[in-house]
């Protein structure tokens, strides 16, 4: 796992979590919804320790195809409260749907990752376009890939995947979600087994489906 997480601080439904970046692409998918209930801010999500690099690194949103469409530096206070900063040195308002998954970026590794908001009573759904979509383990407990469901009449199977990524934004593991063709539905592997393999909260994962509307369910914490 390129990323080392911390223990989750609070058994209330409202917490925090801290996790370990490497140097260089860290895919996350932030681990609490907003306290309302709705979008996370950007806000939410904190950088600390000697190993920031002010203005340099960043947040990005990336779109189907992989480019970043919106990207954010942290500023350490420079230009007013710490936080993430558009190009015009202001706050950004930015946010993220619950499920999705962003990139960070560091210069070094060892910078501090926190997330924070309350935990999700409820299974998170994202309906996906056709291409990647970025999402993950959006919940302060360990999953199994397997736990990652997709759904609907927009399923190629066989063809649909769920990739993990490098810190150099590579391919290192892909599975391809099985409807039943091989015996139970899931992501299988190239010998057609089931896939066993963890996600650590807040893992991001990119799913390629070859068509949009595929349902993809992630399990709720609680």
């Amino acid at each position: 796992c390129a990323t080392v997480f911390g223990a989750i601080e609070s058994t209330n439904v409202v917490g925090y979590q801290t996790k370990t970046t490497v140097g260089g692409f860290n895919f996350v998918a932030p681990t609490f919804k907003n306290v309302s209930g709705g979008n996370i801010s950007i806000q939410d999500i904190k950088l600390s320790g000697d190993a920031v690099s002010a203005l340099v690194d960043s947040i990005q949103i990336l779109d189907e195809g992989g480019a970043t469409v919106e990207m954010y530096a942290w500023d350490t206070g420079i230009f007013g409260d710490a936080g993430w900063i558009t190009d015009t040195y202001t706050r950004s308002t930015a946010t993220i749907a619950p499920g999705r998954s962003v990139l960070i970026s560091t210069a070094n590794e060892g910078v501090k990752v926190t997330f924070s908001g309350s935990v999700s009573k409820d299974d998170l759904t994202t309906t996906s376009v056709s291409g990647f979509n970025f999402v993950g383990n959006a919940t302060p407990t360990a999953i199994n890939i397997q736990d990652i469901k997709l759904s609907g009449d927009n399923i190629s199977a066989l063809v649909d995947n769920v990739q993990i990524l490098d810190e150099g934004g590579a391919t290192v593991e892909m599975y391809a979600w099985d409807t039943g063709i091989f015996g139970e539905a899931g992501w299988i592997d190239d010998t057609y087994q089931l896939a066993d393999k963890a996600l650590n909260p807040g893992d991001g994962v990119l799913i390629n489906t070859a068509n949009g509307g595929v349902i993809i369910t992630v399990p709720s914490a609680l």
